[in-house]
């Protein structure tokens, strides 16, 4: 009776380890399913790959061909352009000078920080200190000691000193938007130039306001000046025409006493007689030889 529960047993044994007829096709099915998912897997980032790659080398291709900016030109200046040398040089005392003017009789005034600095045509200095920090400067040009007067401006007020750098008139701006940026003077004209307000302040020599010049008037086409940034210059050639810079424009204005605009000249641009950047000259003179002397930011 013990042989037949033997078979019996090893029988069951066999039944619960020996896969049955429909298990073997699932897992085979199974099997290659999980290969084929690989391979796919495998195929899409190696896809994914070449086209990046591909995208990378074409970025790479299309920085190469972009236009590049060469400023060599306007950097190494050719020794024929080269007009000026220097003839004198003065060691000055203000850590910040923001503005020069010259007098009738070849002295060099300097404003910076809140001083006054005089440089004397015999070489000696001597300097004055302002109450405020000076912003620009002027000096008249009449042949009299006794008749030369120094502008300068500072915030909120023109400063009016004698030949011995003595306050003897302050002549007050009239808005907390004034920024005073540059001053010429003919005679008994002074000009200031205000790139808060965006004008040209006209006074008479006993400091009264004659006008504005430049004051953007739609009525009769006039955009006014653009200034993106406090620097505005002006000029009084000697044709007694007042030349006004217009940065934002990139041009100069011309401009009769009473404000008529006469002519403008200039254009933005790269090459030598153009005005480079977003807004320029940024200071401005010319000699008494009719040729123009300009400074740029940027």
């Amino acid at each position: 009776m013990d042989q037949p529960d033997d078979k019996m047993n090893s029988s069951r044994n066999r039944t619960q380890t020996t896969p049955s007829q429909g298990e073997r096709p699932h897992r085979a099915l199974l099997a290659s399913s999980l290969v084929t998912g690989l391979l796919l897997a495998a195929l899409a980032v190696g896809v994914y790959a070449l086209y990046h790659m591909d995208n990378w080398s074409r970025s790479v291709e299309t920085a190469e061909q972009r236009p590049q900016l060469d400023l060599s030109a306007h950097i190494d200046i050719p020794e024929d352009l080269l007009a000026y040398d220097e003839l004198r040089r003065a060691n000055l005392s203000l850590e910040t000078p923001v503005g020069i003017a010259t007098g009738a009789d070849g002295s060099i005034y300097v404003v910076g920080d809140t001083t006054l600095q005089v440089l004397h045509s015999d070489n000696s200095t001597s300097q004055a200190e302002l109450d405020s920090e000076p912003t620009c400067v002027a000096a008249s040009q009449h042949n009299e000691t006794a008749d030369r007067r120094i502008y300068i401006g500072v915030p909120g007020q023109v400063i009016v000193c004698n030949d011995a750098a003595e306050v003897v008139d302050r002549w007050p701006i009239d808005s907390a938007k004034s920024i005073l940026t540059g001053i010429a003077v003919w005679g008994d004209h002074v000009f200031v130039a205000d790139a808060g307000q965006r004008v040209v302040l006209h006074f008479g020599a006993d400091g009264q306001l004659i006008g504005m010049i430049g004051k953007a008037d739609p009525d009769r086409q006039m955009p006014g000046f653009v200034i993106p940034s406090p620097h505005f210059d002006l000029v009084v050639d000697q044709d007694v025409i007042l030349h006004v810079v217009n940065p934002g424009a990139r041009r100069i204005e011309s401009f009769s006493f009473d404000g008529q605009l006469q002519s403008f000249w200039g254009q933005g641009g790269s090459k030598l007689a153009d005005f480079f950047g977003c807004c320029n000259p940024a200071e401005l003179a010319r000699l008494r030889v009719g040729r123009w002397v300009s400074a740029e930011e940027g």
